[in-house]
């Protein structure tokens, strides 16, 4: 293990300490924007289809992007996640 490793925290562990709530805290001005369709979707179905992406994203981490049927790149999903998170997000506050 290299002294960079030794230095790093876990961000489980991280997530526990009380300085995680002002971690990388970004405000955002605005509701994300969503076409129609995702605006239809309910808490739970959004909820269901975050999942879904995620689950994704970890197969390829496990497998590859030779193996996905999808044409995104993992760039592209990481920011498809993000931007429903917190859209979901905004709609629960």
């Amino acid at each position: 293990m290299t002294q960079s490793q030794q230095d790093k925290i876990s961000f489980s562990g991280f997530m526990l300490d009380p300085k995680f709530a002002e971690f990388n805290n970004i405000a955002h001005e605005k509701q994300p924007q969503m076409n129609a369709i995702i605006e239809s979707w309910d808490n739970k179905t959004l909820a269901t289809n975050i999942t879904k992406l995620n689950r994704e994203l970890l197969r390829r981490d496990a497998h590859g992007v030779q193996e996905t049927p999808f044409s995104e790149t993992n760039e592209e999903l990481h920011l498809m996640l993000y931007s429903l998170t917190m859209y979901l997000k905004d709609r629960l506050e």
